[in-house]
């Protein structure tokens, strides 16, 4: 019987060789998440006989605009140690965020399924029939514009003017400053490009770049890639007839919402 509790001080080591183990990403990272993790939201932990068996996280803060304004919540990172698999517990520690971040204001429940097949897991055990869409382009690196580093503030600030009244998520500074870490881990930023903004990466030998705001998006992604040293950008585009990506409950978004930053 495993107990559950929310993650706290001393959990650190134990839940970053979990996130290290399950998804393989830098330990710089994901201890950089667990110190923002009290700004953006809350992680819930599974524990049997005092050893950590697996673990959640919710992003909060995330607002959705539109015709009004709903508060979003953001299931992030759910982990269960191979020894404990196959028990229930990656349902429970998602239930568990699903409904503490409920009971603190959420209105829109959202997750980034892993793969396809995941989707209809986590429509059973919470409800997600919704789906957000996108497609994928490729573009040649080239003399496009030059790429500048930004801090997570100023791409906030950006970010806002650049979409306007167009419906979209806006997240909370944490949780730009989480997205800017985990992109400089994998060799990109935030940046202004272009009389815009990016944020990118490097991945699978292209340049991958989550979002790209502002004018003449070709350009910006051909000198994202060219500056990252790529042969190629991969730009990710919020599509109704795309690939889903995002599932979701609650009211339906407007066809042309926008969210853009992901944090898989």
């Amino acid at each position: 019987m495993a107990d559950f509790r929310p993650v706290q001080a001393g959990d650190e080591a134990a839940l970053t060789a979990l996130w290290h183990e399950s998804f393989g990403d830098p330990e710089e990272l994901i201890r950089e998440f667990l110190q923002l993790l009290p700004e953006m939201g809350f992680g819930l932990a599974a524990f049997v006989d005092n050893r950590l068996a697996g673990a959640a996280y919710m992003i909060e803060g995330i607002a959705c605009t539109g015709k009004e304004e709903l508060p979003c919540a953001y299931l992030y990172a759910v982990a269960v140690d191979p020894a404990f698999r196959r028990q229930g517990l990656g349902a429970s520690l998602s239930q568990g965020c699903a409904a503490l971040a409920r009971q603190r204001g959420a209105r829109l429940l959202v997750t980034e399924p892993a793969e396809p097949s995941l989707f209809a897991w986590y429509e059973r055990i919470l409800g997600t029939t919704r789906r957000l869409g996108r497609k994928s382009r490729t573009i040649p690196a080239g003399l496009g514009f030059l790429p500048e580093a930004v801090s997570p503030e100023e791409y906030g600030r950006c970010r806002e003017e650049l979409l306007g009244n167009q419906p979209h998520m806006r997240p909370k500074s944490a949780a730009l400053a989480f997205e800017k870490a985990l992109c400089r881990a994998y060799g990109g930023d935030l940046y202004r490009v272009g009389g815009g903004i990016a944020a990118a990466y490097r991945e699978n030998g292209a340049c991958v770049i989550r979002e790209l705001l502002g004018p003449e998006p070709e350009k910006g992604a051909a000198g994202l890639a060219r500056y990252l040293g790529m042969e190629r950008a991969l730009l990710l585009e919020a599509a109704a007839e795309g690939e889903d990506y995002l599932a979701y409950d609650g009211p339906a978004l407007p066809p042309d919402f926008h969210w853009g930053i992901s944090f898989d």
